[in-house]
């Protein structure tokens, strides 16, 4: 009866320790969400919007997407322009751009014409993979390694320019575009994130400290 007991008694530890180690393992798994933008929810007044609708609408016209970051007005009468600063998408995913991004257009004429690096170079290139091969949950737990945040992150699907030198801010060509993770930290005030190639898992870039 004893050795019954003690046997019992073993057994129980066991399970315990690897429910113990289970457990654990659970808890360490990365918090994270997937973050997804529409580039057609532009970040402007209820105002600005009726008022330039028109315009925004003639966006839709353009060989890219845009999402209204801001709207403007020149000043100058002989060269009145209305001024969109946009944050540009392919495929309706973000494009982490070198500078940026501008729609001017002239009131005379109603024509628009574009300010931007990536936009003359996105169009050039071959069609760029929308499906990632490593999941959001996967980069997260990669770009945790680097940032080390003790809550959760946002993981937005979109594309970076891997030719493009991050420290520096300067594009090196010819463009090379790839299906990119950026992990950020939620809520945080610090500008921090990790960006993850979403095909091969690779460490692109990690901004930190800033």
């Amino acid at each position: 009866m004893k050795k019954f007991i003690s046997l019992f008694l073993f057994v129980l530890g066991v399970l315990e320790c690897l429910c113990f180690q289970s457990c654990n393992k659970v808890r360490r798994q990365v918090c994270v969400t997937e973050l997804n933008i529409d580039y057609r929810s532009h970040q402007i007044s209820e105002e600005e919007r009726n008022k330039y609708q028109a315009w925004i609408d003639s966006l839709e016209a353009l060989p890219y997407q845009f999402r209204i970051t801001k709207v403007r007005k020149t000043e100058l009468p002989a060269v009145e322009q209305i001024i969109f600063s946009c944050d540009l998408f392919h495929n309706d995913l973000y494009i982490i751009t070198a500078m940026s991004n501008a729609v001017h257009f002239y009131l005379e004429t109603g024509k628009g014409f574009i300010i931007s690096q990536d936009a003359e170079t996105i169009d050039t290139i071959s069609p760029l993979k929308k499906t990632p091969t490593i999941t959001y949950q996967e980069a997260a737990e990669i770009g945790h390694k680097e940032l080390q945040y003790i809550n959760c992150y946002t993981a937005q699907l979109c594309y970076a320019n891997l030719s493009f030198n991050f420290l520096e801010s300067s594009n090196i060509y010819p463009p090379n575009y790839a299906l990119t993770w950026k992990i950020s930290p939620k809520g945080s005030k610090r500008y921090e994130y990790a960006l993850i190639n979403a095909e091969t898992g690779e460490l692109i870039f990690t901004q930190t400290g800033l």
